[in-house]
């Protein structure tokens, strides 16, 4: 999932930057403030809230790509079934191999599911694995914003 790397060392990168500008910003004696240029924080946020809006856009590709995973497996699910059932109806043909070729078909059939199954459960586990990566992302991002304007604000 190489396409969110890019955003992630950009806002990281605009993060360093917004605790580099507290860092440089003059203390007040006595008090936890702290003195920051206000156009330069202004250009960080603003910076931020392009990125954000990009984890966003990949949230959605991910959401997308979980779904065309899905559809891509239910359709080999029903290619295989209707390969099975294929077989089934040209192996039934040939009366004394009725019982084999029924036998055999309802296995493939079974294969399938299972596999379509199994294919869905990777396809989740995979996309929920990704979101939960983004969203801890996210929530850290919002946690030092928070922090942040919550510091400035004092």
């Amino acid at each position: 999932m190489a396409p969110h790397t890019p955003i992630v060392s950009e806002l990281n990168e605009l993060l360093m930057r917004l605790e580099g500008l507290l860092e440089e910003g003059r203390r007040l004696p006595w008090t936890r403030r702290v003195l920051v240029d206000e156009d330069e924080l202004r250009t960080l946020l603003n910076q931020i809230g392009h990125v954000i809006p990009e984890e966003m856009r990949q949230a959605r590709w991910i959401v997308q790509e979980r779904d065309r995973i899905l559809a891509e497996a239910g359709q080999e699910a029903d290619d295989i079934r209707d390969r099975a059932r294929q077989e089934a109806v040209s192996r039934a043909a040939e009366s004394e191999r009725v019982r084999e070729a029924k036998a055999q078909a309802e296995q493939i059939i079974a294969e399938a599911k299972a596999h379509a199954q199994e294919i869905r459960v990777a396809g989740r586990h995979y996309l929920d694995g990704q979101l939960a990566q983004l969203e801890a992302r996210m929530a850290d991002l919002l946690a030092t914003v928070h922090a942040n304007r919550a510091e400035l604000q004092d």
